[in-house]
């Protein structure tokens, strides 16, 4: 090979060197100029050919913002983070941070909000905007929490009126069951008085037929001559008078066994 070609593709190679590192800071310079015409899709490509020629603070840092842009604030974060992982300055960070608790508290992420803002305060102190957006972050987390507590008192509220009701309907049944057993039990009790006074009415029409018999012997006896009852007779008599009586007391004893009342349960 010759000096001259030797010397050419060296030039080559460095000039290749070089446009590669110029590369990465004409897409940062497309994508700004991008950014600023509100032209996030090409914005964002242009970051994203930045990053991949020379990973960086400001690439994540400026991809972040045309994410944020377009309201994707979860990938937002993401490319905050990174450029977090890179800042070396504390001006960088304290933007960066700024930044990735906006994102946050769009995501309604109010504590890891608070707390990117307070970070944002310690690499800047004097900065108005993370003083702001920390109370405000602050006040939208107490409301939130707020809203959780009022929610969760509802449902026990309405928790607590559901077992009402529940229990009431419970008591009014096993009132109305109390009250059928009680119309049950006066119509038994009634039907058992009826029986008894049937049975004493027996008892005593059968009373008053024995007198009355008694009554017709006896003027019997004094209208004509006595007659004697032969042994047969009398014995005939007397187990027929023991039927009776027999008869007299299993009725009563029928009618005392139903007064019993049945017991209820719990």
């Amino acid at each position: 090979m010759s000096l001259n070609k030797y010397i050419a593709v060296i030039f080559l190679c460095v000039s290749g060197f070089q446009m590669d590192a110029q590369s990465a800071h004409e897409f940062l310079r497309e994508g700004n100029s991008s950014y600023l015409k509100n032209d996030y899709s090409a914005s964002e490509e242009a970051y994203l050919k930045a990053l991949e020629k020379e990973p960086g603070a400001k690439a994540n840092f400026n991809l972040g913002n045309t994410l944020y842009q377009q309201e994707r604030y979860e990938e937002a974060s993401e490319a905050y983070n990174k450029a977090l992982g890179y800042a070396d300055d504390d001006l960088v960070k304290s933007k960066a941070h700024y930044n990735l608790g906006n994102s946050l508290f769009n995501q309604q992420k109010f504590d890891e909000s608070i707390q990117s803002f307070k970070e944002a305060l310690k690499y800047n102190s004097d900065d108005e905007d993370s003083k702001r957006n920390l109370m405000m972050a602050k006040q939208m987390l107490r409301q939130m929490q707020q809203q959780q507590q009022q929610q969760q008192q509802e449902g026990d509220s309405q928790e607590g009126e559901e077992q009402e009701q529940q229990e009431g309907e419970q008591q009014e049944g096993e009132q109305q069951e109390g009250e059928q057993q009680d119309q049950q039990d006066g119509e038994q009790q009634e039907g058992e008085q009826q029986e008894q006074q049937e049975g004493q009415q027996q008892e005593g029409e059968q009373q008053d037929g024995k007198e009355g018999n008694e009554d017709k012997e006896g003027e019997g006896a004094q209208a004509g001559d006595p007659e004697e009852l032969t042994k047969e007779e009398a014995e005939k008599l007397l187990q027929v008078a023991e039927n009776e009586e027999k008869k007299v007391h299993e009725k009563m004893r029928r009618g005392k066994s139903k007064k019993r009342r049945p017991v209820k349960d719990w």
